[in-house]
């Protein structure tokens, strides 16, 4: 698998050094409380603790479609599914020498899973809201944000909004998502920024304008 590969290559510190190798054995004085692991999962989970490239592959490889599938089935979008299990896959290796589980293998990857999933929904919902709420704001870009729209104009349409966001200045950029974003009170964009709440309204309208002038290039 090319991404297993890809992960595997992440330059994880520590796995060698003292701490680490404390950590591990911390992890495995735990194995005697593991009664609901099979003893093939706790084998394996030895193995990856350790640092075992093989038994992590083997890991990648046993469950890496299903769990895709069941991503899937949330996102509705299967490149977003994979990345949402591979970076699953990347949490697992980089924590491996810490890893504390009590249930099968398989369970705890669904579990992650799904826990991964609601929150890339719920991520989705607020990033339609803040198209929405930009859309409101900024004259003249709700025609180019058009609702409803498909899953692919959506993407789109949105992509263009974040590289706009994300080209602002910090304090612009901060000023804006918290406006609009995650719906503050001008005061309390003031007090969190460290100014006034008149310079908060001036932040965010000049970030509105910034926005208008790059979507409009």
């Amino acid at each position: 698998m090319t991404l297993v590969a890809f992960w595997l290559a992440l330059p994880f510190q520590g796995s060698g050094d003292g701490s680490a190798k404390r950590a591990r054995d911390r992890a495995r004085s735990t194995s005697a409380m593991q009664t609901n692991i099979p003893a093939a999962d706790l084998a394996l989970l030895e193995r990856i603790r350790a640092g075992d490239v093989p038994a992590f592959e083997s890991l990648f490889t046993m469950h890496w479609t299903s769990l895709c599938t069941v991503a899937a089935l949330y996102t509705h979008d299967m490149a977003e599914a994979e990345e949402i299990v591979a970076t699953i896959f990347a949490d697992m290796w980089e924590r491996r020498a810490t890893l504390q589980i009590t249930v099968k293998l398989r369970t705890y990857l669904h579990a992650a899973v799904k826990h991964r999933t609601v929150n890339w929904r719920r991520d989705q919902s607020r990033r339609n809201t803040l198209i929405q709420r930009a859309a409101d704001e900024v004259p003249g870009m709700g025609e180019r944000v058009p609702t409803p729209v498909t899953e692919v104009e959506q993407r789109e349409s949105f992509a263009r909004v974040v590289q706009s966001i994300n080209a602002l200045p910090d304090r612009y950029r901060l000023a804006f998502v918290y406006r609009w974003n995650d719906g503050w009170e001008y005061a309390d964009i003031a007090a969190a920024l460290g100014i006034s709440v008149n310079a908060a309204q001036t932040l965010v309208s000049r970030a509105i304008k910034m926005i208008r002038a790059r979507l409009g290039e």
